[in-house]
């Protein structure tokens, strides 16, 4: 059935995203005394940092481990700072699920923003990039670094490991979505494909191969799905998302410059993260864009990577922001916007 055991792993392309973070680290500035390139050379092998920033300013850092968040400025700081957040989801509670790359954990937290669990931090998970929950609660988090998908307990505990081995298993397994039979959508960037399983693992389907014509893929970075089994594709490297039917047939596409997270509201609208115009656009489900919010940056309501998408019940918007990947400081953090528009809060 594709279930793995649950040893940790790297692939090469994560290996090759560490390396190119820790030249860019090896050569900045020290801080308190100790080598920035030291500690992230240190911290890249396991998979976690304390350090925020290292090729740009030294800023607060956070633990990825206290039971207790320290505070930046008045905010909770729970997100490791190397890496860091990738993947966001909301609960029917409004509970937040924040997969931290760099923690190699699920952090949850309330809908205030006060840190209830650290889940899957004694596993640990390979690199959580993107963390989607089912209809009982288990949280199903996609794994760059074993090229797994994991499926945990709502307490945390490790359930199953799958990687797709039937067909040829993953490739950096990234985007991940369930539909309302419980199947799971994984975004299989290197593949250029979408793989469909079942909730026991199997492998049901595959969708798209390498190209640009309609229904193909390059790099697919986010999936999401909606209430017909409809599958909205974040369509990297085309630079277009795509709408897939229940069975693969290519239905519609829009063009969007680098799309990363993608996620939908109950009226069927479509989210997404636009790398290139630094934003979140809002696609009607027959295509149209509705509107764009935030703005390239680094401040407060301005977006550098949106690396992950969630919509609440109310339609608020989460925005999860990563590793920049062009050795950038990161911003590690996850931003929630109102629905129409501005920024409430921000979580480190």
């Amino acid at each position: 059935m594709g279930a793995v055991d649950t040893g940790s792993g790297s692939d090469d392309a994560t290996s090759r995203r560490r390396l190119h973070h820790l030249v860019i680290c090896s050569a900045a500035r020290q801080w308190s005394g100790v080598p920035r390139g030291a500690i992230a050379a240190a911290t890249a092998l396991i998979g976690m940092s304390f350090l925020a920033g290292c090729a740009g300013s030294p800023t607060t850092s956070h633990s990825s481990s206290s039971a207790t968040p320290s505070t930046t400025g008045g905010q909770l700081a729970v997100f490791s700072t190397s890496l860091g957040p990738r993947g966001v989801t909301v609960d029917g509670q409004g509970n937040i699920y924040v997969a931290d790359e760099g923690a190699r954990q699920i952090v949850k937290l309330s809908p205030s923003g006060q840190l209830i669990a650290r889940l899957g931090a004694a596993i640990p998970l390979n690199n959580p990039v993107k963390v989607k929950l089912d209809a009982q609660g288990n949280l199903w988090v996609t794994e760059l670094g074993g090229n797994t998908l994991a499926k945990l307990s709502g307490t945390g505990q490790l359930l199953a490991r799958f990687d797709a081995a039937a067909s040829g298993g993953f490739s950096e397994p990234n985007g991940v979505a369930l539909d309302a039979q419980g199947n799971v959508y994984v975004a299989d960037v290197f593949n250029h494909r979408i793989v469909k399983l079942a909730p026991s693992g199997q492998v049901l389907a595959t969708f798209g191969s390498e190209g640009n014509t309609p229904g193909a893929f390059e790099e697919p970075h986010d999936v999401a799905v909606d209430a017909s089994g409809n599958i909205y594709i974040s369509d990297t490297r085309n630079n277009r998302v795509q709408k897939l039917s229940p069975d693969g047939k290519a239905l519609t596409q829009w063009p969007v410059n680098d799309p990363r997270g993608i996620a939908l509201d109950a009226s069927g609208n479509v989210y997404v993260g636009d790398l290139g115009k630094g934003s979140i656009d809002e696609l009607s489900p027959t295509g149209p864009l509705l509107r764009h919010f935030g703005a390239p940056g680094r401040g407060r309501g301005q977006i550098t990577l949106p690396a992950g998408v969630a919509i609440d019940a109310e339609g608020n918007v989460y925005v999860a922001e990563g590793d920049p990947e062009d050795g950038s400081p990161c911003p590690c953090r996850v931003q929630k916007f109102a629905a129409t528009g501005p920024v409430l809060t921000v979580w480190l």
